[in-house]
C-alpha cells in the first residue's frame, strides 16, 4: 500500500490567494462536498475543509459528525476534503468552507500574506513531522543531519528552522509520492520527511529497521489547528465556539471511547484505509501524545506567547516579513473554561506498533 504524502506547500502558492480573497467565494456546497449528515433546516449549516483525504487523524472530527456532537451544538456540519493541491487555508479565505484545519505556521505565514484569518483553537499540540531513518544509520539528533540528505518538501518550514536551531547543514531531494525511493535504498543512509503516523507503519510493513525522530523535539512544533475567517469569527462567534466544543469532544471520544462509527466513515470516504492502519494511526496519536500534550495540559491548550514565539522563529528565517502579534493569528475567545482532557479510558495506555 502506498502511503498518502500530506506535506504540502505552505510558503508558495499565497500570493495568489490574496487575489482570490478579494473576489468573495462560493458557500462551500460544491461537488467535492463529503461527511455530510442528513440536513435539519433548524441547524445552522457549516462547511469544515479538511486539508487532506479522509484519513484517522482527522478521527475526532468525524466522530463528532457521526455522535451528532455538532447537531447538538445546533450546527448541521458538511466535510470538505482537500487534496494535494488544494491548500486550506486558501479555500476558507475565500469562502469554500467556513472553517478549515491545518498547522499553525500555515495560518500565520497566511495572515502575513494578508489572508483574513484567525486560529480558534488547536486539536494537536503537537506536530506529526518527523525524520525516518533506517536503525543502523539512524538519526537520533539534529546534529547528525550535517552533511546529510534528507528527501523532503522544499516549502516545509520545518527544513530552515531546523537548519537555524541546529545550526547544520544538509542536502535536501525533493519529496516523491511514495517511500519507494527509501525502501531501495541500499546504503541505508536515506532521511526522510514523513508523518509520524503515517510512513513508519508502511516502512516496517515492508520489513525495514528504522528510527523516527520527531521534528518538534528540535524545538520547532506548530500547533494543529482549527481556523476561520476573521469576518466569520465576528459575525458568528457562537457558531463557532459551538464547533470547537463539539470538535474537542469528538477528538477525546475518538481517541478514549468507541470509534466504530467514525472509522468506517473514514474507510467508506477513503477507500485506500485499512482498519489495521487506522489502529495504528490512533495508537501512535496516543502513545505520543499528539493531541493532549506531553504534559498533558489538554488539547485546548492555546497558548499565545508559543504562537509569538513561532512568529519569532519564522520571522528569523525570512518566512515571514510581516511584523505580527499573536492577537493577529489567533483567540482565545472561542475555546472551553477549562482546556484539560478528560479522564482517558483503559485504551489511552495503547502503544503504537
Amino acid at each position: 500500500m502506498t502511503p498518502l504524502r500530506r506535506i504540502l506547500p505552505i510558503v508558495t502558492s499565497l500570493a495568489a490567494a490574496i487575489i482570490l480573497a478579494g473576489c468573495g467565494g462560493s458557500s462551500g456546497q460544491g461537488d467535492d462536498a463529503a461527511g455530510a449528515m442528513p440536513a435539519d433546516d433548524r441547524l445552522f449549516p457549516l462547511v469544515f475543509e479538511n486539508d487532506w483525504l479522509a484519513v484517522p487523524e482527522q478521527g475526532g472530527f468525524f466522530q463528532a459528525l457521526v455522535a451528532g456532537y455538532y447537531a447538538e451544538e445546533g450546527l448541521a456540519v458538511t466535510f470538505r476534503h482537500g487534496g494535494p493541491y488544494d491548500l486550506t487555508p486558501q479555500n476558507v479565505a475565500v469562502g469554500k468552507a467556513q472553517i478549515g484545519m491545518g498547522g499553525s505556521d500555515e495560518i500565520i505565514l497566511a495572515v502575513g500574506k494578508d489572508l483574513p484569518l484567525v486560529i480558534v483553537a488547536p486539536f494537536m499540540q503537537h506536530h506529526p513531522y518527523a525524520l525516518m531513518s533506517y536503525a543502523d544509520h539512524a538519526v537520533k539528533s539534529f546534529d547528525q543531519l550535517e552533511g546529510r540528505t534528507v528527501t523532503g518538501f522544499p516549502g516545509a518550514t520545518w527544513i530552515p528552522l531546523v537548519q537555524h536551531r541546529a545550526k547544520v547543514k544538509f542536502g535536501l531531494a525533493p519529496l516523491t509520492t511514495s517511500i519507494a525511493g527509501f525502501m531501495a535504498d541500499q546504503s541505508h543512509r536515506a532521511i526522510e520527511q514523513v508523518f509520524i503516523t503515517n510512513e513508519p507503519y508502511f516502512a516496517r510493513r515492508q520489513g525495514a529497521d528504522i528510527h523516527v525522530l520527531r521534528i518538534g523535539d528540535s524545538g520547532w512544533d506548530p500547533y494543529r489547528v482549527i481556523f476561520t475567517t476573521k469576518p466569520f469569527a465576528d459575525e458568528h462567534p457562537h457558531r463557532v465556539a459551538a464547533f470547537v466544543r463539539a470538535s474537542l469532544r469528538g477528538w477525546q471520544a475518538y481517541l478514549h471511547g468507541d470509534a466504530a462509527a467514525a472509522d468506517a466513515m473514514i474507510r467508506e470516504k477513503n477507500p485506500s484505509m485499512t482498519q489495521d492502519y487506522i489502529d495504528f494511526v490512533r495508537q501512535t496519536m496516543i502513545a505520543s501524545k499528539l493531541v493532549t500534550g506531553l504534559a498533558d495540559q489538554g488539547q485546548a491548550d492555546l497558548r499565545l506567547d508559543k504562537i509569538q514565539q513561532e512568529i519569532a522563529d519564522l520571522r528569523a528565517v525570512k518566512l515571514l516579513s510581516a511584523d505580527l502579534r499573536a492577537s493577529d493569528v489567533a483567540s482565545l475567545d472561542f475555546l472551553p473554561d477549562d482546556p484539560r482532557p478528560s479522564p482517558p479510558a483503559a485504551n489511552a495506555s495503547a502503544q503504537p506498533e
